[in-house]
């Protein structure tokens, strides 16, 4: 009977075990599958890490042919540098490799040299104008008989005036100390000027010489102001940059800057007082007035 109660206690404890084990068999599935995914992660891991031990060595292996590159560089290098010379010479030629030759093409000494051609251009203007106020007439106080005769006197006494204006003038820069680049250049570029202005206000006069005077007088105060002789064009107002290029100082003031402290590159300004020159001698002829007298 005991052996009996034992047995039913025994029964009893495997039964509840059993229903025990079957309450649980779903979790121990679960964690079935929790290891099974678990060993599939831990071996990509592990192919991951021999993955990147093949990578280290072969950096390893690339470092070990630098450091070798790196050595056999630095060898070269000491060899190279210990034949180079470190003598005072030498280091003088490597921190000046290149020696600097300096050379003035265009010789303005003085402010004096610079403002020449400007003054030189006003003082033939100048000339012009009292020659052609003081001279009206013949130098005997004859009137003119006809425009020919005018024409022939004007070329005489005014040229003869203006010639012996240029050749003062020039002699005055020499006096001063201005020390002409291209001498003869700039003495036949006063000249030139000096007709050239001198035909301008003889040709006015000859319209009318109360009207002509005040007309050169205008014309000179314009050229004082767009003829870059004190300072460069640029720095000037818009209406003197417009009328610049149509009056004979801008050429004078340019050439004789060539002429005197320059290479001497006047030709353009040659051919335009030339033209200017021409110009007011025409103009002189057709606008003469005999009765202005």
């Amino acid at each position: 009977v005991a052996n009996n109660s034992s047995i039913q206690s025994g029964g009893s404890q495997l039964t509840s075990g059993l229903a025990t084990l079957a309450a649980n068999s779903s979790q121990l599935v679960s964690g079935s599958g929790q290891l099974a995914s678990g060993s599939q992660q831990l071996i990509a891991g592990a192919d991951q890490l021999a993955s990147g031990g093949q990578t280290l060595t072969s950096g390893i292996s690339t470092l070990l042919v630098g450091s070798e590159t790196l050595t056999n560089s630095l060898s070269s290098a000491s060899q190279q540098l210990s034949v180079i010379s470190v003598e005072d010479k030498n280091a003088q030629a490597v921190s000046q490799p290149v020696t600097l030759e300096h050379s003035d093409q265009d010789d303005v000494k003085t402010n004096g040299v610079g403002m020449a051609p400007y003054m030189v251009s006003v003082a033939l203007m100048v000339a012009a104008l009292s020659a052609n106020v003081i001279f009206v007439k013949h130098i005997d106080n004859r009137s003119y008989k006809n425009r020919w005769d005018w024409a022939k006197g004007k070329l005489l006494l005014n040229g003869a005036i203006a010639s012996l204006a240029a050749l003062i003038l020039y002699g005055v820069l020499l006096l001063i100390g201005v020390d002409p680049a291209h001498p003869m250049a700039t003495l036949g570029l006063i000249l030139l000027a000096s007709w050239t202005f001198m035909a301008l206000v003889t040709a006015l006069v000859g319209w009318n010489n109360r009207f002509g005077s005040f007309a050169s007088l205008i014309l000179l105060l314009l050229q004082l102001g767009s003829s870059a002789g004190t300072y460069p064009i640029e720095l000037s107002p818009q209406f003197f940059k417009v009328i610049q290029p149509y009056l004979p100082m801008t050429y004078s003031v340019s050439g004789l800057r060539q002429t005197i402290s320059m290479v001497g590159n006047s030709s353009h300004q040659v051919w335009m007082l030339s033209l200017f020159l021409a110009g007011f001698m025409g103009l002189g002829l057709l606008i003469y007035n005999q009765n202005n007298e």
